[in-house]
Formats: structure tokens, C-alpha cells, sequence
């Protein structure tokens, strides 16, 4: 199988590439990212900025050059997300990243864990008396 180019749309009015799929690897990473704020402002800040530098071929420097209310107010954050066809993924993985019954999993699985430091503790304090 000959090797297939990733799909890229051009945006003129910046002059930009952007690609029209996101890799899981890269929903992830800005998942992560975005589960670290607690706000939905902050997060939606991470996400928007992750998704510039993952989507398009804008250069870490220029997007540094400028912060997220100047890539919002021109128009560009709305405009590359509409061109990225699985962008609905990020929603979907912070949803499954921070269900309750992910969250019950986890801690299920942890809790083995806990009960041999319990255990060890209390036959410290036993052996002690």
C-alpha cells in the first residue's frame, strides 16, 4: 500500500495549513492537558491552544508570540475547528476520562493497594504495644 498524505485544508485569510484529523495520541495529550483546570474557561483555553499547535502548522514561537484572546478574536480558533472532522472526539474523551464509572474503576483498582499499607501499619502498631 503506497503511503496516503495526511488531508490538509489551507486557510488563506492566515495563510495556515491545517490537518482535518486529530491522532488519538493527540486527543489525549489534550485531554490530559485539559483535565488539569478546574474551570471551564481555563480548559477550554488549554484545549483551544493544544489544538492550534497539534491542527495546523502554525510554529510553537508564533503561537507564543500571541496569547489565546488574540487567536480567538481573529476568527481563527473557530475557523480550524470546524475544518478538524473528529474535533468531537475531545469532548467525548474528557467525558469518558472523568465518568464515575471510570472514576469507581480506578479507585476499585487501587484499593487492593491500600489495604496492604492499612494492614502493614496496623501490624506495626500491634507489634508495638
Amino acid at each position: 500500500m503506497e503511503k496516503l498524505e495526511t488531508i490538509k485544508i489551507h486557510l488563506g485569510d492566515y495563510n495556515i495549513n491545517v490537518n482535518q484529523y486529530l491522532t488519538y495520541a493527540q486527543i489525549q495529550s489534550i485531554v490530559n492537558q485539559a483535565r488539569q483546570f478546574e474551570s471551564w474557561a481555563d480548559r477550554q483555553q488549554c484545549i483551544d491552544m493544544l489544538v492550534l499547535a497539534f491542527a495546523t502548522d502554525i510554529s510553537k514561537e508564533e503561537l507564543d508570540a500571541h496569547n489565546h484572546d488574540y487567536w480567538l478574536t481573529i476568527g481563527l480558533i473557530p475557523d480550524v475547528e470546524q475544518h478538524i472532522k473528529n474535533y468531537i472526539q475531545i469532548e467525548d474523551a474528557l467525558k469518558y476520562e472523568e465518568s464515575p464509572v471510570r472514576i469507581l474503576l480506578q479507585l476499585a483498582k487501587e484499593i487492593p493497594e491500600f489495604n496492604k499499607k492499612v494492614d502493614a501499619v496496623m501490624k506495626s502498631a500491634t507489634s508495638k504495644k
